[in-house]
């Protein structure tokens, strides 16, 4: 199993236990950049430089969450969030996220661009705007969001 150091046991646990002989190499290390610049990147954020914040990790997000003073993380817990799984939904809710992250259906690429794309066509169409005449008043667009209190669906791993 090809994967970051100190990475969940869940897969290699479940092929040992169905036979398999399991060597685990772990090839990199989910830390902050040592050349991270925490106010540069809380400035984009207080400046809404930034659209949307993607986390294809729990520890990415949290590393992200501790890059930043309490400043900072105001607004990135303002900022939108697209995550890749339920778990790291659930862990962007206990990070005190004000509303509901994207999930993608995966962390591959293509999941990735897909869910921002929705999210982007959604955004698009909530900031359309619309002429009104007297004599008629258009329906807002529909934008469908989780409830941001309510659990996510469950992650199957």
């Amino acid at each position: 199993i090809l994967r970051g150091e100190g990475g969940r046991e869940l897969l290699g646990a479940e092929l040992g236990r169905r036979g398999a002989e399991v060597v685990i190499a772990e090839l990199y290390r989910r830390a902050p950049p040592p050349d991270a610049d925490p106010q540069r990147l809380a400035g984009w954020l207080r400046d809404g430089a930034i659209d949307i914040v993607t986390a294809s990790s729990n520890e990415s997000l949290t590393n992200l969450f501790d890059l930043l003073d309490a400043r900072g993380r105001e607004s990135l817990l303002s900022t939108p969030l697209l995550v890749v799984s339920p778990r790291a939904a659930r862990l962007a809710r206990d990070l005190g996220w004000s509303h509901a992250p994207v999930i993608a259906t995966g962390a591959d690429a293509a999941a990735i661009v897909a869910a921002l794309a929705g999210w982007h066509s959604a955004r698009t169409a909530e900031h359309t705007t619309h002429t009104i005449t007297p004599a008629t008043t258009p329906e807002p667009p529909a934008i469908t969001a989780r409830d941001p209190t309510s659990d996510p669906p469950e992650d199957p791993t």
